[in-house]
């Protein structure tokens, strides 16, 4: 369990930004979100499901939030739709973006919140990445951001209401993407 708890430190503000973010909503599902540690920073009225690939994430899930739905596997074998995705430093890790946020867009109602990993130790795939892709240098100005997702992403064809980079408030970037 302390090796759960350890994802959060440092990353407070993360969590508490998606939290007030998500404060309107009444279903939130969290993708690659592990544990459930989200649910400590959501409202209680909220419901919260987690889809995570880690069957081990699951099962200590289940012991620390029974009130939470886990589903091991990836954003499609998950069914219904959310208020709000949240995707919090897993994107990165995804072998291509744009299937996953399709999926995230076809179950959302209001917004997908997107935060990326700030070279705070990280893995070599993402250190290697990050030096072929100039988008990904540890200075994220917003409009690098913004080309990096408008060309990574693509959000084009979705009917995007609005697009926020918010790096203020966290220690990583923090990308909402508003439905219309």
């Amino acid at each position: 369990m302390k090796y759960f708890e350890n994802r959060v430190k440092g990353r407070e503000a993360t969590f508490e930004f998606v939290a007030d973010l998500c404060a309107g909503c009444e279903t939130v599902l969290d993708v690659g979100g592990g544990v459930g540690l989200l649910k400590r920073f959501l409202s209680p009225k909220i419901k919260l499901d987690v889809v995570d690939l880690s069957p081990v994430a699951k099962s200590c899930g289940e012991l620390l939030f029974p009130e939470v739905q886990f589903v091991t596997g990836t954003i499609d074998d998950v069914g219904g739709i959310y208020d709000a995705i949240t995707c919090l430093s897993t994107v990165e890790h995804m072998q291509s973006y744009k299937p996953f946020l399709t999926s995230a867009w076809e179950k959302v109602n209001k917004f997908i919140v997107l935060s990326f990993f700030n070279g705070l130790g990280g893995t070599e795939k993402i250190r290697r990445f990050r030096r072929q892709n100039d988008y990904w240098k540890n200075k994220y100005s917003f409009r690098r951001m913004q080309k990096w997702i408008l060309t990574e992403l693509n959000p084009r064809h979705m009917g995007v209401k609005r697009i926020e980079v918010n790096r203020d408030y966290s220690p990583e970037p923090i990308v909402v993407i508003w439905k219309r």
